[in-house]
């Protein structure tokens, strides 16, 4: 029984993983792994140990960093490409997620 559950949410953050660039929704995700919305973000919270939201976030962000540091794409270019149309909403989310604004980030790469 345990690893079926934890094939599951292993499917969940697969397919978070590929769909990341674009908006992706906790009914969407729960219907790829078979489980009601409501049982699906109990269960991804106790397993994973965080809600789905904020590990969706979390995967955003890397890829963000990812690109920052290692593509000469623009900021708003990334924010888009990482599913975070919202510019306001990027860099407040990177700046909580990393403790710096996306740019220092950039700024960080060309010392480094």
């Amino acid at each position: 029984r345990k690893k079926g559950g934890v094939r599951r949410i292993e499917k969940a953050f697969e397919f978070v993983k590929q769909n990341y660039d674009r908006k992706v929704t906790l009914e969407e995700t729960a219907a790829t792994v078979c489980m009601s919305p409501n049982y699906f973000s109990a269960y991804f919270k106790k397993t994973a140990g965080c809600s789905f939201q904020e590990y969706l976030t979390k995967i955003r962000m890397e890829k963000a960093k990812e690109l920052l540091r290692y593509s000469d794409d623009g900021i708003l270019g990334i924010a888009q490409e990482c599913g975070v149309p919202n510019p306001a909403n990027f860099y407040r989310l990177y700046k909580k997620y990393f403790g710096i604004a996306p740019g220092e980030e950039r700024n960080q790469k060309a010392i480094s």
